[in-house]
């Protein structure tokens, strides 16, 4: 029995980075990755069944590990007596183990989901990261009455508000600034947003 290529799996991802990185997901072809990797496409289904199954690959790991971080962050949070909660929000995102530092960490990647992902399952996922964040905002203000405006306004308020928030901290992603000015970027986006929270929630 003949070994296997283990070169093969790396040149193809390399070279799937390189073409989704130019011409995003959707204008992206598989025979041009083929051929710039040196493979058949026969190699390539043998490892990946369809065009997004090789997208995904590239950024499932990155995408998985930030909603982990929120999941773990919001379970910190809730521990936390009733009277620091509202200090600590988003406490951990603007250090190298917190949101922006796995944003850098994995930036190829976050930037492909950001602005090449449209027609995959990841076109909509910082919509979904929106959500996650809205939802847990919600439970905070509910446990704590911290708010007289009505449910339905104050959900698709708040939705608003946590959707600005972070496409504002992605910025620094997009405007290629390094970790260190991202940090300081992100200090200045949440001095704003906390001034509007604290008269939203009465605090």
């Amino acid at each position: 029995m003949a070994n296997q290529d283990i070169s093969i799996t790396p040149r193809l991802l390399e070279n799937a980075k390189k073409e989704f990185k130019r011409n995003g997901f959707e204008k992206s072809s598989l025979n041009v990755i083929c051929k710039n990797a040196g493979i058949t496409t026969g190699a390539l289904y043998k490892r990946f069944s369809t065009k997004e199954d090789l997208f995904n690959s590239l950024v499932e790991k990155p995408a998985n590990r930030l909603k982990e971080f929120l999941d773990k962050e919001h379970s910190a949070y809730k521990k936390l007596p009733k009277e620091e909660q509202i200090n600590c929000v988003f406490r951990n995102w603007e250090n190298e183990d917190g949101f922006i530092g796995l944003i850098y960490e994995y930036k190829e990647e976050f930037l492909m989901i950001l602005n090449l992902s449209g027609g995959t399952k990841y076109e909509f996922y910082f919509d979904e990261i929106s959500k996650i964040i809205t939802d847990a905002t919600m439970q905070f203000i509910r446990t704590n009455n911290k708010s007289d405006v009505d449910e339905f306004i104050l959900y698709e308020l708040v939705h608003i508000l946590v959707s600005s928030y972070i496409k504002g901290i992605l910025v620094p992603l997009s405007q290629n600034m390094n970790l260190n000015e991202a940090n300081i970027y992100i200090q200045h986006v949440k001095k704003f947003f906390y001034a509007g929270w604290k008269d939203l929630l009465r605090i």
